[in-house]
């Protein structure tokens, strides 16, 4: 089951199952004998501590080999299909307002290493954020000190149908304004990030860079172990935590936005497992989980408007 599931297909046995299965029986022979029953699922026994913290902004290098461009500057320019592109511009002087145009498809804006906000392709495809009034006084205060821009865009998916399949290009398709003056044509240093694993990481401890204490949260992979001795199946319960991607082992596993669902767990299917110990990774976007804790359960929910009524959980 994958974080795109279609709303109206059936999940579990019933009326419309049987009904698609009865269609289907007049076109191609079905297995004799009944809907065979639910395989067993695993649910963790303890809380998994995810001890380990990467920051994505202070080890780029890790994830990423940076280029110094101009703008627009694109996934597809990097024969990049999926995943983030992380656009920087070092900058200097007062600024109150950040625009993007054409942002594909959400993308977060940090200024140094506090957040500014968000601009989603789903509400406005261009959008401004102000800077905190804090923040603008500072920069008013020392004109001559430098900081940096950051932006992270995310791909949310792709058109899979119609004439826009051809150009539903990912990362900031337009232009980027500071205070209404275009910065498109200033030097730019743009690093994609497919993020199709983040295990390479991982064997390079000895090279990590760590935020200034006490700095403002910025994206950042947290991991854990754990152990599981069975093949069975499961599901990830990321509730605590904000947005973001999670893998297993070194299997992407999908998207996570319990805020916003209406799916909020991660199907972990038994063979992506390993016989004892075992990593789970979550690439966190927005806010970490104060208990830095994670789950795997073994029922799903996957209608988050419905929570507290049994109809969020089915049953596989």
């Amino acid at each position: 089951l994958s974080s795109g599931i279609n709303a109206e297909w059936p999940l579990r046995p019933g009326d419309k199952y049987f009904a698609i299965r009865n269609v289907m029986s007049k076109y191609v022979e079905l297995p004799p004998g009944p809907v065979p029953p639910n395989s067993p699922k695993w649910k963790s026994s303890v809380d998994i501590q995810m001890k380990t913290q990467i920051s994505l902004f202070d080890n780029l290098e890790q994830f990423s080999t940076c280029v110094e461009t101009k703008l627009p500057s694109l996934m597809e320019h990097f024969n990049q299909s999926d995943g983030f592109i992380l656009y920087q511009l070092q900058w200097s002087g007062p600024i109150q307002n950040i625009s993007l145009y054409g942002v594909h498809d959400r993308a977060t804006v940090f200024v140094d290493r506090q957040k500014i906000g968000s601009i989603n392709r789903m509400d406005f495809l261009n959008g401004s954020l102000i800077l905190p009034i804090e923040l603008s006084n500072q920069l008013n205060l020392k004109p001559d000190q430098g900081y940096t821009i950051t932006i992270l865009v995310e791909n949310l998916g792709r058109v899979n149908h119609g004439s826009y399949m051809a150009i539903d290009f990912k990362g900031i398709t337009n232009m980027v304004l500071l205070d209404g003056e275009n910065v498109n044509l200033e030097k730019w240093r743009v690093c994609p990030l497919p993020l199709n694993t983040v295990q390479p990481a991982l064997q390079k401890f000895d090279n990590l860079r760590y935020p200034p204490s006490g700095s403002p949260f910025t994206p950042t992979i947290f991991c854990g172990s754990f152990r599981k001795l069975n093949g069975d199946d499961t599901f990830l319960d990321p509730r605590g935590w904000e947005k973001g991607m999670a893998y297993l082992n070194e299997v992407n596993l999908g998207r996570y936005w319990p805020t916003e669902g209406p799916q909020v767990t991660l199907y972990a299917p038994g063979v992506y497992f390993k016989q004892g110990e075992n990593t789970v990774c979550l690439f966190e976007i927005e806010t970490a989980n104060p208990e830095n804790t994670l789950v795997f359960t073994d029922v799903p929910i996957l209608d988050k408007k419905k929570q507290g009524n049994s109809d969020d959980l089915v049953d596989f």
